[in-house]
């Protein structure tokens, strides 16, 4: 699954609670939502969000939590690659986006970038 750091100038890797997909499934339905461009989001720590990535990826989330969607819903259905149809709490949705909107921002204001660093 994926997590996320922040990467300071220096190299080094910054975290915070909650700055990863609490599962799964969560991580494969918000994957399309958070691109920003490109080709293919790497857990592997070979996919970085610059600075204008960060913005982008602000942008989304707040567009995202702005349309209040997932606040209609208690729950979110969608078919899954492997695992057909999945269910997922609206709640747990919004607070990944919020960690994820949180982590950009900072990476942003140490002139870093964010990372995803797979488990």
């Amino acid at each position: 699954m994926m997590d996320w750091k922040v990467v300071d100038q220096e190299g080094q890797k910054h975290t915070q609670k909650g700055w990863f997909f609490p599962n799964l499934s969560i991580q494969e339905y918000l994957l399309p939502f958070i691109n920003v461009g490109h080709d293919y989001i790497d857990e592997n720590n070979t996919t970085l969000f610059q600075k204008e990535d960060c913005r982008r990826l602000k942008h989304n989330i707040t567009y995202l939590l702005g349309s209040k969607y997932f606040d209609q819903k208690t729950q979110i259905q969608y078919d899954s690659i492997s695992q057909g149809l999945i269910t997922l709490e609206s709640k747990d949705i919004i607070e990944s986006l919020l960690h994820l909107h949180t982590a950009a921002e900072q990476a942003m204001q140490i002139k870093g970038y964010l990372q995803c660093d797979g488990d």
